[in-house]
């Protein structure tokens, strides 16, 4: 068994999706406070904007949607803090250290985190349970299938910002 950010495309495997996950641009509101907040997404080239570094490992494709966004190049623009953990660029924006595409269910309960550019998000990163067909009938499976699908009503995946 095992959580995909991905729709699997293997046929022969049992699919359920778990969440939707949206990422929103943010930055704490003391980064804001003392560099301003960006207007138009090509202003984030004035601001330090944290990215996935080129060989990272990353959870999923178009992470770094808000670079592509904004026209920044990871080999040309010094203004990019390039990391390999999206947790570390959690912890890093919410220090007041710069800028950051995050999922929401990292900002929502932050109240030192704001969204900003409202009209630039990603939408929809699929979240899937999977396991093998033969497993189908599993009661250790199905009672973590459960578990899961319990855990995630009470999590914050996709926000209203």
């Amino acid at each position: 068994a095992a959580i995909r950010l991905r729709r699997p495309k293997q046929s022969d495997l049992v699919q359920r999706q778990l969440a939707k996950i949206d990422f929103h641009i943010c930055a704490a509101k003391r980064y804001l406070s003392r560099y301003g907040c960006p207007q138009t997404i090509e202003e984030l080239k004035d601001h330090t904007v944290f990215a996935f570094s080129e060989n990272a490992i990353t959870p999923f494709d178009q992470v770094d949607w808000h670079i592509k966004e904004a026209g920044l190049s990871k080999k040309k623009d010094s203004n990019l803090i390039l990391m390999n953990s999206i947790y570390a660029m959690h912890r890093a924006v919410e220090s007041g250290a710069g800028i950051a595409s995050l999922p929401d269910f990292l900002i929502e309960e932050n109240d030192d985190i704001d969204s900003i550019l409202p009209n630039y998000q990603f939408n929809g990163l699929e979240m899937y349970f999977v396991y093998a067909e033969e497993h189908r009938h599993s009661e250790r499976l199905i009672k973590f299938r459960d578990f899961l699908l319990e855990s995630i009503d009470h999590t914050v995946f996709s926000a209203n910002f």
